[in-house]
């Protein structure tokens, strides 16, 4: 009996007893390979590139063909590191994660702290505990945060009264602790748009913004960072000739260390072709047939011909779109075209559909990979749009108010419950022994509202004529509320003459548009922009 040739591929990456060379792989193909392994081993995976723009594709990559994992990283150089990524991988190792990082050579060459030396300078935090205001205070300055009056970006920091706020890389949001004398009374993650809680922590891991903090101390305990990579995890190297020039290239140290590390029986080597490499001595071979898709140029005759032909052949069929909008586009060009299809949000890496399927993901180019009998079809192979990944665009824009700093001194502010008002700062005010920060906004007279800047969601900027003031009222005497009932009574009245007049409008006879044409569906299936 013929041994199946899938069970073959996982059974070479299975097995430890020496390093391995797989040739034969698209670059997509040699990505999913690596999210393979990873899902299949369970163990830590570095992935070395040649340049930064290799592995940030890659990663890009893998985080399509495992989506929903925690634990893919793309290492940047210290150069480019901006928001401490190093430092959370790091944490990760220490942490002995099952992390998968991708990284380019001169990257993973960059001298690293020692987790000894980095478990030294993190401390853990908890609900209870005693601690100095001026201690964190020190220690936040001595990890290079900055002082910033809105906690927005990784390595920002404030001080209000008894409340510190400071964004840690370790975490996806800022975290906020408050102090009641020198105990910590409440610590919690925030929105740093809303500054509204997002979830409370009773503990939190405190450390430096980034590596770059702790070279002040203890130069000689730094070393590079792949000589830190947990125990018994795997080394894959994105075209080991390519690797090995760039390294004579670079004249970098830690020489010896390096080809210790390639020495491993966990060392796996990915290429396209068969060119050999001092690095691929010695190792188990395995020859894999991959090729990407050429573009189909809106041709969906060739590209049914094509799915068509693969069903025959028991392969596994994957469309992927960028985004569910350009899905449901594609699910209805093809069903016109007789080939009903399904959509769905996510895939399984490792399950095989009998029938093809829209998925949702970002992937380079398609790829045919024999060996599993998988095929992956991107509606850029359709439609060839455009050849780089764009950054999507994302409206930020609204009538709330999401941050401080949207507002300033003399702003009209509208307060849903109380009306107009002007802002005038931001106080510190003690309220049952505890200190807290709150909008001021005067009103009428001598009025004044102070709203908690967790409820910023209950205020909006006033829109309307700046050359005309609006009327400001007291709060007391309802003003607020007749203003509110008279607008939703005109709002009643609007939305009774519009359902008067659509339902005069249905009783007529209209004209009947045909439905959007083939060539309708392909040109907004087509077009770049979301």
């Amino acid at each position: 009996m013929k041994r199946d040739k899938s069970r073959l591929l996982l059974d070479f990456l299975s097995d430890e007893t020496s390093s391995k060379w797989l040739w034969g792989l698209s670059q997509e193909a040699k990505s999913y390979v690596v999210a393979v392994l990873w899902r299949r081993t369970h163990l830590p995976v570095l992935l070395v590139t040649s340049t930064h723009s290799q592995a940030d594709n890659i990663h890009q990559d893998l985080c399509t063909f495992l989506q929903g994992e925690e634990g893919i990283f793309l290492l940047p150089s210290r150069e480019e590191d901006q928001r401490g990524e190093r430092l959370k991988i790091l944490h990760e190792f220490q942490r002995q994660r099952h992390s998968l990082v991708v990284a380019s050579l001169p990257a993973i060459f960059q001298s690293v702290p020692s987790l000894s030396h980095l478990g030294d300078n993190i401390h853990t935090l908890r609900t209870g505990d005693v601690l100095k205001r001026e201690r964190l205070l020190k220690y936040l300055t001595e990890g290079e945060y900055k002082f910033s009056p809105l906690v927005e970006e990784p390595g920002d920091y404030s001080l209000r009264g008894g409340i510190v706020d400071f964004f840690s890389p370790l975490y996806p949001h800022p975290i906020r602790v408050e102090l009641f004398d020198d105990k910590i009374d409440y610590m919690r993650e925030f929105d740093p748009r809303t500054q509204c809680s997002i979830k409370r922590r009773k503990e939190i891991v405190l450390s430096p913004k980034s590596e770059l903090a702790l070279l002040k101390h203890k130069k000689r305990e730094f070393i590079p960072l792949f000589e830190i990579f947990p125990h018994g995890s795997t080394i894959v190297l994105d075209e080991p000739a390519l690797l090995e020039n760039c390294l004579r290239t670079l004249n970098l140290g830690h020489i010896l260390s390096w080809h210790d590390l390639l020495r491993r029986p966990k060392c796996i080597h990915l290429s396209t072709l068969p060119e050999k490499s001092s690095w691929t001595r010695g190792a188990s071979t395995l020859a894999l047939s991959s090729h990407p898709l050429t573009s189909y140029q809106d041709q969906f005759d060739l590209l049914l011909q094509d799915i068509r032909r693969w069903s025959e052949k028991k392969y596994s069929i994957v469309i992927l779109a960028s985004n569910r909008g350009q899905g449901e586009r594609l699910r209805k060009l093809l069903a016109e075209r007789g080939m009903d299809i399904s959509l769905k949000e996510t895939f399984p890496l490792l399950e095989r559909s009998n029938v093809p399927f829209i998925g949702i993901g970002d992937l380079r180019r398609g790829f045919v990979f024999d060996n599993v009998k998988q095929v992956f079809i991107t509606d850029e192979d359709i439609f060839k749009r455009y050849t780089q990944r764009r950054k999507r665009w994302v409206d930020t824009q609204g009538r709330g108010i999401r941050t401080w700093a949207e507002l300033k001194e003399g702003d009209y502010v509208v307060h849903i419950d109380y009306g107009i008002g002007k802002f005038t700062g931001i106080k510190t005010l003690r309220v049952e022994g505890r200190e807290c920060d709150y909008f001021q906004i005067n009103y009428k007279a001598s009025d004044r509202l102070y709203v908690p800047i967790d409820a910023v969601d209950r205020l909006h900027k006033y829109v309307g004529d700046s050359s005309h003031p609006p009327p400001i009222y007291s709060l007391e005497g309802g003003w607020w509320r007749l203003a509110k009932k008279r607008v939703r009574k005109a709002a009643h009245e609007l939305a009774s003459s519009l359902l008067h007049l659509y339902s005069i409008r249905e009783a007529l006879p209209g004209h009947a548009f045909s439905p959007d044409s083939d060539w309708q569906l392909e040109f907004e299936a087509s077009f770049p922009y979301q």
